[in-house]
């Protein structure tokens, strides 16, 4: 079968020389380029980022979304009493979380401040850190469940998957970056134990 010289598409050539069947793709007006430019930058400004916002602002700023996305979206009716009382329940077990996870930092007599982890005198382990890397996150992540329920839209979910996916990259990441360099084998080790949310 005989190939044609080239075959064009919006975007892009493909050029194919006759009997070596060699391919050569040309970019002309380069949607993959722009996407990848477009990436680099984003990545650029997330590194930016990390370990710049605090948690609590992050979290804030989710629900903001969050209460947005339930104006513009469908709710679910369902009793206000069963709204109220699941909603209270989840964000206050999110900050039972919280508290526990400061608590054992307070007896470690170790930092708490999260943007500055590189200060941790003690890598802590035990408490709910025998179960979860970040309970602290996890509950944070667990109140705005109770808040999307409480607003009853079941599309505000994505933005607890938006939370969850911004303090990984910002917070934790870098978090674990940083431990691993002051405890080494140690934070390792502890990785391998315990899961990073649950």
């Amino acid at each position: 079968m005989r190939h044609p010289q080239s075959t064009r598409w919006p975007g892009s050539r493909i050029a194919l020389s006759g009997g070596t069947k060699r391919i050569w793709l040309i970019l002309e007006q380069p949607p993959a380029y722009t996407f990848v430019k477009e990436f680099y930058r984003l990545t650029r400004t997330m590194r930016a980022l990390e370990l710049k916002i605090p948690p609590p602002l992050l979290t804030a700023l989710f629900a903001l979304v969050m209460w947005g996305i339930s104006f513009i979206t469908p709710l679910v009716d369902y009793p206000r009493y069963t709204q109220l009382l699941l909603s209270v329940a989840f964000a206050g077990l999110g900050l039972c979380i919280i508290l526990a996870g400061g608590w054992d930092f307070k007896k470690a007599s170790t930092t708490v401040n999260p943007l500055k982890p590189q200060n941790s005198s003690t890598l802590v382990q035990s408490g709910l850190y025998a179960f979860s890397r970040d309970p602290m996150y996890l509950g944070l992540s667990l109140g705005l469940f109770g808040w999307s329920l409480y607003l009853s839209a079941p599309l505000s979910l994505l933005g607890i998957a938006g939370f969850m996916f911004a303090i990984t990259r910002l917070q934790i990441i870098p978090e674990e970056r940083a431990l691993e360099e002051r405890f080494g084998e140690e934070f390792s080790a502890y990785q391998t134990k315990v899961r990073r949310w649950l």
